[in-house]
Protein backbone atom coordinates (compact mmCIF):
# COMPACT_ATOMS: atom_id res chain seq x y z
CA UNK A 1 0.00 0.00 0.00
CA UNK A 2 1.16 3.55 -0.73
CA UNK A 3 0.46 5.89 2.20
CA UNK A 4 0.82 9.67 2.08
CA UNK A 5 1.27 11.21 5.54
CA UNK A 6 0.24 14.87 5.75
CA UNK A 7 1.28 17.23 8.55
CA UNK A 8 2.21 20.91 8.59
CA UNK A 9 5.64 20.23 10.14
CA UNK A 10 7.87 17.41 8.92
CA UNK A 11 10.35 17.17 11.76
CA UNK A 12 10.03 15.89 15.33
CA UNK A 13 8.52 19.08 16.72
CA UNK A 14 6.05 17.51 19.14
CA UNK A 15 3.83 14.54 19.87
CA UNK A 16 1.89 14.63 16.60
CA UNK A 17 5.05 14.59 14.53
CA UNK A 18 6.63 11.87 16.66
CA UNK A 19 3.53 9.72 16.27
CA UNK A 20 3.46 10.28 12.51
CA UNK A 21 7.09 9.32 11.98
CA UNK A 22 6.80 6.31 14.29
CA UNK A 23 3.71 5.03 12.45
CA UNK A 24 5.39 5.63 9.09
CA UNK A 25 8.43 3.70 10.27
CA UNK A 26 6.31 0.72 11.23
CA UNK A 27 4.53 0.89 7.87
CA UNK A 28 7.84 0.89 6.02
CA UNK A 29 9.02 -2.07 8.07
CA UNK A 30 5.84 -3.91 7.09
CA UNK A 31 6.60 -3.40 3.40
CA UNK A 32 4.39 -0.41 2.60
CA UNK A 33 5.52 2.65 0.65
CA UNK A 34 5.38 5.98 2.47
CA UNK A 35 5.63 9.62 1.40
CA UNK A 36 5.10 12.92 3.21
CA UNK A 37 3.53 16.30 2.51
CA UNK A 38 3.78 19.44 4.62
CA UNK A 39 4.97 23.02 4.76
CA UNK A 40 8.49 24.10 3.85
CA UNK A 41 10.55 24.57 7.00
CA UNK A 42 14.31 24.72 7.61
CA UNK A 43 14.12 21.95 10.24
CA UNK A 44 12.16 19.49 8.07
CA UNK A 45 13.70 16.10 7.48
CA UNK A 46 14.98 15.82 3.88
CA UNK A 47 12.00 15.13 1.64
CA UNK A 48 12.10 14.24 -2.07
CA UNK A 49 8.87 16.15 -2.73
CA UNK A 50 9.87 19.34 -0.88
CA UNK A 51 9.77 21.39 -4.08
CA UNK A 52 5.98 20.99 -4.06
CA UNK A 53 5.47 22.08 -0.46
CA UNK A 54 3.87 25.49 0.24
CA UNK A 55 6.18 28.14 1.65
CA UNK A 56 6.62 28.50 5.40
CA UNK A 57 4.14 30.69 7.25
CA UNK A 58 4.14 31.38 10.98
CA UNK A 59 1.42 32.46 13.40
CA UNK A 60 3.25 32.64 16.74
CA UNK A 61 4.35 35.36 16.74
CA UNK A 62 1.98 36.71 14.06
CA UNK A 63 3.41 38.35 10.94
CA UNK A 64 4.54 41.94 11.70
CA UNK A 65 2.85 43.67 8.73
CA UNK A 66 -0.82 44.07 7.79
CA UNK A 67 -0.11 42.48 4.42
CA UNK A 68 1.59 39.54 6.14
CA UNK A 69 -1.33 39.10 8.53
CA UNK A 70 -3.81 39.17 5.63
CA UNK A 71 -1.80 36.60 3.68
CA UNK A 72 -1.54 34.31 6.71
CA UNK A 73 -5.28 34.58 7.38
CA UNK A 74 -5.97 33.65 3.76
CA UNK A 75 -3.79 30.57 4.16
CA UNK A 76 -5.78 29.60 7.26
CA UNK A 77 -9.04 29.66 5.36
CA UNK A 78 -7.98 28.08 2.07
CA UNK A 79 -4.43 27.52 0.88
CA UNK A 80 -4.27 27.31 -2.90
CA UNK A 81 -0.53 26.62 -2.72
CA UNK A 82 -1.07 23.65 -0.40
CA UNK A 83 -3.83 22.28 -2.63
CA UNK A 84 -1.65 22.64 -5.71
CA UNK A 85 1.36 21.11 -3.96
CA UNK A 86 -0.40 18.05 -2.57
CA UNK A 87 -1.91 17.49 -5.99
CA UNK A 88 1.59 17.40 -7.50
CA UNK A 89 2.80 14.97 -4.83
CA UNK A 90 -0.25 12.75 -5.25
CA UNK A 91 0.24 12.67 -9.02
CA UNK A 92 3.86 11.58 -8.62
CA UNK A 93 3.45 9.16 -5.71
CA UNK A 94 0.00 7.73 -6.49
CA UNK A 95 -1.13 7.13 -2.89
CA UNK A 96 -3.76 4.54 -2.06
CA UNK A 97 -4.68 6.59 1.03
CA UNK A 98 -3.75 9.86 2.74
CA UNK A 99 -3.28 9.95 6.52
CA UNK A 100 -3.77 13.48 7.84
CA UNK A 101 -2.44 14.71 11.17
CA UNK A 102 -2.15 18.41 12.13
CA UNK A 103 -3.00 20.33 8.97
CA UNK A 104 -4.74 23.40 10.41
CA UNK A 105 -3.60 26.96 9.68
CA UNK A 106 -0.55 26.29 7.50
CA UNK A 107 -2.12 23.76 5.09
CA UNK A 108 -5.90 24.15 5.55
CA UNK A 109 -8.57 21.68 4.36
CA UNK A 110 -7.94 22.80 0.76
CA UNK A 111 -5.70 19.73 0.54
CA UNK A 112 -8.76 17.50 0.89
CA UNK A 113 -10.31 18.94 -2.25
CA UNK A 114 -7.18 18.09 -4.22
CA UNK A 115 -7.20 14.54 -2.84
CA UNK A 116 -10.91 14.10 -3.55
CA UNK A 117 -10.45 15.14 -7.19
CA UNK A 118 -7.83 12.40 -7.55
CA UNK A 119 -9.93 9.76 -5.84
CA UNK A 120 -7.56 9.44 -2.87
CA UNK A 121 -9.43 8.55 0.35
CA UNK A 122 -8.36 10.28 3.55
CA UNK A 123 -8.25 9.36 7.22
CA UNK A 124 -7.30 11.79 9.97
CA UNK A 125 -5.83 11.30 13.43
CA UNK A 126 -7.10 13.98 15.81
CA UNK A 127 -4.25 15.16 18.01
CA UNK A 128 -6.25 17.95 19.70
CA UNK A 129 -9.74 19.50 19.88
CA UNK A 130 -9.43 21.88 16.93
CA UNK A 131 -12.52 20.66 15.07
CA UNK A 132 -14.75 21.71 17.98
CA UNK A 133 -12.59 24.34 19.71
CA UNK A 134 -11.18 27.20 17.60
CA UNK A 135 -8.17 27.50 19.92
CA UNK A 136 -7.41 23.73 20.02
CA UNK A 137 -7.26 23.19 23.78
CA UNK A 138 -10.68 23.47 25.46
CA UNK A 139 -9.03 26.04 27.71
CA UNK A 140 -9.71 29.71 28.38
CA UNK A 141 -6.91 31.55 30.19
CA UNK A 142 -5.77 28.27 31.72
CA UNK A 143 -9.22 27.13 32.84
CA UNK A 144 -11.31 24.31 31.38
CA UNK A 145 -13.69 25.78 28.78
CA UNK A 146 -16.42 24.20 26.68
CA UNK A 147 -18.11 27.45 25.68
CA UNK A 148 -17.99 26.55 21.98
CA UNK A 149 -19.78 23.20 22.39
CA UNK A 150 -21.82 22.58 20.41
CA UNK A 151 -21.08 24.97 17.52
CA UNK A 152 -21.10 28.20 19.52
CA UNK A 153 -17.98 29.27 17.69
CA UNK A 154 -18.35 33.02 18.28
CA UNK A 155 -17.31 32.67 21.92
CA UNK A 156 -13.54 33.14 21.34
CA UNK A 157 -14.32 36.66 20.07
CA UNK A 158 -16.15 37.46 23.31
CA UNK A 159 -13.65 35.77 25.58
CA UNK A 160 -10.38 36.58 23.75
CA UNK A 161 -9.19 33.10 24.69
CA UNK A 162 -6.48 32.91 22.03
CA UNK A 163 -3.62 34.44 23.99
CA UNK A 164 -5.82 37.32 25.18
CA UNK A 165 -5.79 38.76 21.66
CA UNK A 166 -9.05 39.89 20.05
CA UNK A 167 -7.49 39.66 16.57
CA UNK A 168 -6.10 36.15 17.03
CA UNK A 169 -9.28 34.94 18.73
CA UNK A 170 -11.46 36.35 15.95
CA UNK A 171 -9.27 34.77 13.26
CA UNK A 172 -9.49 31.37 14.96
CA UNK A 173 -13.26 31.65 15.35
CA UNK A 174 -13.78 32.70 11.72
CA UNK A 175 -11.51 29.93 10.47
CA UNK A 176 -13.37 27.11 12.20
CA UNK A 177 -16.79 28.67 11.52
CA UNK A 178 -16.13 28.85 7.78
CA UNK A 179 -14.73 25.32 7.61
CA UNK A 180 -17.64 23.95 9.65
CA UNK A 181 -20.29 25.70 7.55
CA UNK A 182 -18.67 24.54 4.31
CA UNK A 183 -18.18 20.97 5.54
CA UNK A 184 -14.53 21.36 4.60
CA UNK A 185 -13.47 18.13 6.32
CA UNK A 186 -16.24 16.11 4.73
CA UNK A 187 -13.83 14.11 2.55
CA UNK A 188 -12.28 12.51 5.64
CA UNK A 189 -13.60 8.95 5.63
CA UNK A 190 -12.55 8.14 9.21
CA UNK A 191 -11.35 10.14 12.20
CA UNK A 192 -9.09 8.40 14.71
CA UNK A 193 -9.54 9.65 18.28
CA UNK A 194 -6.77 8.63 20.71
CA UNK A 195 -9.11 8.71 23.71
CA UNK A 196 -12.77 8.19 24.57
CA UNK A 197 -12.85 11.67 26.07
CA UNK A 198 -11.74 13.21 22.77
CA UNK A 199 -14.26 11.09 20.88
CA UNK A 200 -17.01 12.28 23.19
CA UNK A 201 -16.12 15.94 22.68
CA UNK A 202 -16.05 15.50 18.90
CA UNK A 203 -19.51 13.97 18.99
CA UNK A 204 -20.78 16.67 21.34
CA UNK A 205 -19.38 19.40 19.11
CA UNK A 206 -21.06 18.11 15.99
Amino acid sequence: MRILHVNKFLYRRGGAEGYMFDVAGRQLAAGHEVAFFGMQHPENDPMPDARSFPTEVGFEPPPPTIAGKAQAFGRMLWSTSAARGIGEVADRFGPDIAHLHNVYHQLSPSILSALRRRGVPAVMTLHDYKLVCPTYRLLDHGQLCEACLPRRLWNPVLRKCQGGSLTASTAAAVELSVHTLLGAYGHVARFACPSRFLLGKMREGH
